[in-house]
């Protein structure tokens, strides 16, 4: 059994702790449209980086948690980025809440795409990205 933390956890975490650390601010609340796209745009990407690491067989067999990390972080980049260019924008702020609906969004889309890729090796018997069936 592995005792390095599962990637979920670790992203978790460092988005939780960084929504608490950026503070409050008056027009960043929790559930507004501006969270929904964060979450949208970081589901997209959580499954496109998940299958575009699937496609380029990084992480096959029993490394597919190191692809799902991987495709977690590589997921969580745009958003990271995004906010730290809002912070150096006047009158605008690094919204750790932005930044969780972010992490969350790729976190879900990767355990999506990973999901889907276990249902399709089950009804396929063996579904290989360059090979087919087998």
């Amino acid at each position: 059994m592995s005792t390095r933390p599962h990637p979920y956890l670790v992203f978790a975490t460092l988005a939780l702790a960084s929504s608490l650390a950026a503070g409050e601010a008056g027009a960043d609340d929790w559930w507004g449209a501006d969270k929904a796209k964060h979450l949208g745009v970081g589901l997209g990407l959580g499954a496109a980086s998940y299958g575009g690491l699937r496609l380029l067989d990084v992480g096959n067999g029993e490394a597919r948690p190191v692809r799902l990390g991987l495709a977690c972080f590589m997921a969580s980049l745009p958003g990271v980025a995004k906010e730290l260019y809002d912070a150096g924008q006047p009158g605008n702020i690094f919204s750790g809440k932005d930044l969780l609906w972010s992490t969350l969004g790729a976190v879900v889309g990767s355990g999506i795409a990973l999901g889907l890729e276990l249902l399709l090796e089950r009804v396929f018997g063996g579904y290989t990205a360059h090979h087919g069936h087998r």
